[in-house]
């Protein structure tokens, strides 16, 4: 997926990208010790932007900060690390990680006043319980719910098939189910970048009004482009239909 979005984004705009490798602080089954490392590794992103600003002149403000989850909540902590320095142009957060961090304050989790433009996509947005990753509140100025942020259409959920694969030694099945609406985010993300389709999202208050066609679609209130193209002009919660497989985009 990394390399994905680096050779999209050479080939869209005239950028520099830099990627973040920080497997060896995510490794084994000890989730807790991931998260306490986000803190430092954000902090360390920061530190490298400010050393950018400091020896090749490159200003805060345009600077773009992404990330996947776990990935989502570091940008939020490098954003933070930089509030003395100067203001991060934008993060965009792909579905970040809710697990110790949705019912926390702002300060342990990416929040709006991270970036000048904090956008954040939500596809996984459910209980642990039901196996589901993503954060569920709004944490961005503006923040996109595709088909209500939760279950997303051609991902399987089902805890009586996860129950079978498990005891048929199908792990890899498992984690594809599981991971499949939190990954999405990704997806849509890299579908935004170069696409003609423009991943129209509209403001409403909640995804069941939106369902039921009971929010104007006319975008006079307002709407906003998910992914790559989102705009700070228009914020808020922002939803939209997508397609359950390649091309995503409906519009």
């Amino acid at each position: 997926m990394t390399n994905a979005i680096f050779l999209l984004f050479l080939t869209t705009d005239d950028l520099n990208v830099i990627t973040v490798d920080w497997s060896r602080g995510t490794r084994g089954i000890r989730y807790d010790k991931s998260t306490a490392n986000t803190r430092v590794v954000g902090a360390t992103v920061g530190k490298m932007v400010e050393a950018l600003t400091k020896n090749a002149g490159v200003s805060p403000s345009y600077v773009h900060l992404i990330g996947h989850s776990l990935g989502a909540q570091i940008m939020g902590y490098a954003g933070k690390e930089l509030r003395h320095f100067g203001q991060v142009g934008r993060i965009t957060g792909l579905d970040p990680a809710g697990l110790n961090f949705e019912r926390y304050s702002n300060e342990v989790k990416l929040d709006p006043s991270d970036a000048a433009f904090v956008d954040v996509i939500h596809t996984d947005g459910a209980s642990l319980w039901e196996m589901a990753f993503g954060i569920r509140i709004p944490n961005g100025h503006a923040d996109f719910y595709p088909n209500g942020g939760r279950n997303q259409p051609g991902c399987k959920r089902n805890w009586w098939d996860n129950i079978w694969n498990m005891f048929n030694g199908k792990i890899s099945v498992i984690a594809s189910n599981v991971g499949c609406s939190h990954s999405r985010a990704i997806h849509f993300f890299i579908e935004s970048i170069n696409t003609s389709c423009k991943f129209t999202a509209f403001p409403c208050k909640s995804y069941l009004s939106f369902y039921t066609g009971a929010c104007d679609k006319s975008c006079k209130n307002g709407c906003n482009r998910m992914g790559y193209h989102a705009s700070k002009a228009a914020t808020g919660i922002f939803y939209l239909k997508t397609n359950a497989a390649a091309p995503y985009c409906k519009n």
